[in-house]
């Protein structure tokens, strides 16, 4: 099994990074636990056409893409019911693979007051304004300090690995939601495993969306592992694909479900999802399009399978 061979290849290595430390809790602590839905994520508009920057995937089209296709939705609807939830109090983001800047672009999206950190093992702004100038962005972001300026000041930059840099990693754990996405290859470079439990030693009690939790092996025996890890442990782990990136989007909720309720549901998807981008990760052959809408996901942690007329 895939979860029980990661963690007999990697436990002690887990246990020898993880950094046990206590993370100091955020400003944001929600009274009643934000309420994600569908419709929700559907409706999210982006603000796509006030953005100037170029992004690496496709110019401008990727981040525009709907949910189930694309995250950026579902990270601009949760960065704003988060920051709403907050009562007016700062909602810290950790974004964890910077890359070219699009996870960024979502959270403040969605929520422009909230505080993002974004980490990458790159000089992401000096990265993000090479694609400016290679693609045709706005010259005044042609330089690592354009780029900085066009985020803001709410939006910190950040270079090192997380799990070898204390204090970057309590930068991280402070804050109340956060992305994984990163290499993607747990079993030859484990820092997904290594970042997710140094979190549990240090007492984190936030959500960690997880990107390409379906694309290839190792990434699925990973994902696999942190259905055992939440139930272990006491978390919770919810599949939202459908309404996330048709590569895998998979939530840990290290509050156990004090901070989301009503999480989306197994059923049917809405009408923003599986038409065509979540068949894309479905096994076998893909339905008819007239039949697309019906693509669903039957249990959290289990591989997507489409078939015509409904979910296998």
């Amino acid at each position: 099994m895939a979860a029980a061979r990661i963690s007999r290849l990697f436990a002690c290595m887990l246990l020898a990074v993880a950094f046990v430390c206590e993370a100091r809790g955020d400003p944001c602590a929600l009274k009643t636990p934000v309420r994600l839905q569908e419709r929700g994520i559907c409706r999210m508009r982006h603000a796509a056409g006030a953005w100037a920057l170029k992004s690496g995937y496709n110019g401008a089209a990727t981040y525009g893409q709907p949910a189930g296709h694309n995250h950026y939705q579902l990270f601009a609807h949760l960065a704003q019911m988060m920051a709403a939830a907050c009562g007016g109090a700062e909602l810290h983001i950790c974004d964890v693979g910077t890359n070219f800047g699009d996870s960024a672009r979502a959270w403040v999206t969605g929520s422009p007051e909230a505080h993002v950190a974004t980490f990458d093992l790159d000089d992401s702004p000096a990265k993000i304004a090479e694609v400016q100038r290679r693609m045709g962005g706005p010259a005044s972001a042609h330089t690592a300090a354009g780029v900085r300026e066009y985020y803001g000041p709410r939006v910190r930059f950040f270079r090192g690995n997380l799990v070898e840099n204390k204090t970057l990693f309590r930068t991280c754990a402070n804050s109340t939601l956060m992305l994984l996405d990163t290499a993607h290859y747990p079993e030859t470079d484990p820092f997904e495993l290594g970042f997710v439990q140094a979190l549990h030693e240090a007492g984190y009690r936030g959500l960690v969306l997880m990107d390409d939790t379906r694309m290839g092996r190792q990434m699925k025996g990973f994902w696999a592992w942190v259905v055992a890890f939440a139930q272990q442990h006491g978390y919770l782990a919810h599949d939202l694909t459908r309404v996330g990136h048709y590569s895998g989007t998979g939530l840990l909720d290290f509050s156990g479900g004090k901070l989301l309720r009503n999480m989306v549901a197994p059923g049917p998807p809405a009408r923003c999802n599986c038409e065509p981008a979540t068949v894309e990760g479905c096994r076998g052959k893909a339905p008819p399009a007239a039949q697309r809408k019906q693509c669903g996901v039957a249990k959290t942690g289990e591989p997507l399978k489409c078939v015509a007329g409904g979910a296998g």
